[in-house]
């Protein structure tokens, strides 16, 4: 089985946490073919490993995803997101890109998408925003 990883990345801004990102991994909740994987169970390994290896992560609602195959029959699997706010570097990126292809083999699927986006954050401020437009 070939098994392909796909990686976007979105270009953001400059920012004190420019070295930063969020990885977002859609895991397969519709097992593969000769998959025979408790996919819960495969979802809280995946949590833990993420949870030990960052200290946090954010799990979305499951959902559909919806595809269609090169004969254009038409298809739908369900899919967790897991979300984590990590280090920019070729470190994490290595690391979320082996756990995708770990689980596309663990759960039968060709591929596991993996979204890099970078993280813009907003510092709290001493003043409101209406303290700072009085000023003006």
């Amino acid at each position: 089985m070939l098994t392909q990883l796909a990686l976007a990345e979105t270009p953001g801004q400059d920012n004190e946490w420019s070295g930063t990102a969020l990885y977002t991994l859609f895991i397969p909740m519709t097992p593969g073919f000769a998959s025979r994987i408790d996919l819960g169970q495969l979802l809280t390994r995946i949590q833990d490993q993420i949870l030990d290896r960052f200290g946090g992560l954010t799990t979305l609602p499951i959902s559909d995803g919806w595809w269609i195959a090169p004969n254009q029959d038409v298809y739908r699997d369900r899919i967790a997101p897991v979300q984590c706010v990590a280090p920019s570097n070729q470190e994490t990126d290595q690391w979320f890109s082996l756990l995708a292809v770990d689980i596309a083999v663990r759960v039968g699927c060709q591929e596991v998408f993996l979204l890099k986006q970078t993280v813009t954050t907003f510092v709290r401020q001493t003043q409101s925003l209406s303290q700072l437009s009085q000023r003006e």
